[in-house]
């Protein structure tokens, strides 16, 4: 029979209606729900950020207490032999600061440890004597600070708890200054020869070769 439909095969039965809820179909460009992962790899993910972290800690506390105390010695005794004697010192220690960012971060800004874990904990790794280097220099360029006087005693006083700190405000009063611009002139030689090395880059590049010239017929 004409318009009829064919015998032994039944109809699609429509959609329910649903009042108030919309049926979405996905379009072209939707994109599937990323799979939730297991909690096995979960925790594992989790123990090793914190294995991560208190590593990281654990160095750092590390070099805190070390550096603290080596700080005034080399104030003391190699300070007075630097070429430039206390401001000589502190022109290099400001100089290093940016050398030592740089040794630093720059590793860091390397790493994916979703891709590629083993590559990244080398690269962090190799991070670590930068930060080292950062906490000496911190150490160092906090000694330059004169504290504040404590229960009335000051550095006139002759107070031990501030021994190192004095002795570098009066042999080096403006060291603090000094250490600044060093910062700002390591910064910018860092940034000279970056730009240097990007245009030796470029002019060593191989030229593409010119095309052949037409015939002439």
């Amino acid at each position: 029979m004409a318009g009829s439909a064919k015998p032994g095969r039944r109809r699609a039965a429509a959609a329910a209606y649903r009042p108030g809820r919309s049926v979405r179909t996905p379009g072209p460009g939707h994109k599937p729900d990323k799979a939730r992962k297991p909690w096995g790899q979960k925790l594992k993910d989790g123990g090793f950020v914190a294995l991560c972290i208190t590593g990281g800690m654990a160095v750092f506390v590390g070099l805190v207490l070390g550096p603290g105390r080596l700080a005034a010695d080399w104030w003391h005794e190699v300070a007075p032999h630097w070429p430039g004697a206390g401001y000589g010192f502190a022109l290099t220690v400001g100089g290093a600061w940016p050398l030592a960012l740089t040794l630093a971060i720059w590793p860091l800004t390397r790493t994916n440890f979703k891709l590629r874990r083993a590559r990244s904990v080398v690269l962090a790794a190799t991070s670590v004597p930068g930060w080292a280097a950062c906490v000496m220099l911190f150490a160092l360029s906090m000694q330059t600070l004169r504290p504040k006087s404590r229960r009335g005693r000051s550095c006139s006083d002759g107070d031990s708890s501030f021994s190192a700190y004095c002795w570098v405000h009066a042999h080096a009063p403006y060291a603090w200054a000094v250490i600044l611009l060093g910062f700002v002139l390591g910064a910018a030689l860092l940034v000279g020869a970056e730009l240097l090395r990007q245009r030796l880059g470029r002019s060593s590049s191989p030229q593409a070769e010119d095309s052949p010239a037409p015939s002439v017929t």
